[in-house]
């Protein structure tokens, strides 16, 4: 079980949920390609974007690690609007709510201009959070959008034709990209 794998996974599944509720979907990556955290933050930047989602695992040493989190530069605003709805849907998925943890020293959220949520998906180093993690994997994905969309707001409505309507929202999702070594 690789991170990038997981990640990747998800953004795609979470921005094709916001994008057929009306909402653009700017990616930093579709594919299996390595951007460090700065080169994201500039890209979200440069897309002009209102909002700015992170999607990870998480990992530990100690294998008895588990849980959800998510993590912000500064509990308020749209970051609070958001995090709030995605940890409190989290139990019901079966994953610990760890919370929203504060961290400002991480370039997804200190270096992007507009609000930023860094979500961490369960534990890849736990045998519990990886089997939430594939089992439930529609629900977390659907749990995300639904926090996203309550802080940037609704989109403009449903998009069958699977092409984007601009709703005035615009969301960037990210991939990730682990500062640890998971896997081999």
């Amino acid at each position: 079980i690789k991170e990038k794998h997981d990640a990747l996974k998800l953004t795609i599944k979470v921005g094709s949920i916001l994008k057929g509720r009306g909402h653009t979907i700017v990616y930093t990556r579709t594919t299996d390609v390595y951007e460090s955290p700065n080169a994201k933050a500039k890209e979200g930047n440069a897309s002009g974007a209102a909002f700015f989602a992170s999607f990870h695992r998480n990992s530990n040493d100690d294998k008895d690690a588990n849980g959800y989190e998510t993590l912000v530069y500064a509990n308020s605003g749209k970051p609070k609007m958001c995090a709030d709805p995605a940890n409190n849907n989290i139990p019901s998925i079966g994953f610990k709510n760890r919370g929203t943890k504060i961290r400002t020293e991480m370039a997804e959220l200190n270096g992007t201009t507009m609000p930023a949520v860094l979500f961490e998906n369960g534990f890849i180093s736990n045998k519990n959070d990886n089997t939430l993690f594939d089992s439930k994997f529609d629900m977390i994905a659907e749990g995300l959008a639904d926090a996203i969309e309550a802080a940037v707001g609704k989109g403009s409505g449903n998009s069958s034709s699977g092409s984007s309507t601009s709703s005035g929202n615009k969301t960037i999702s990210t991939g990730s990209t682990p500062s640890y070594k998971v896997g081999n």
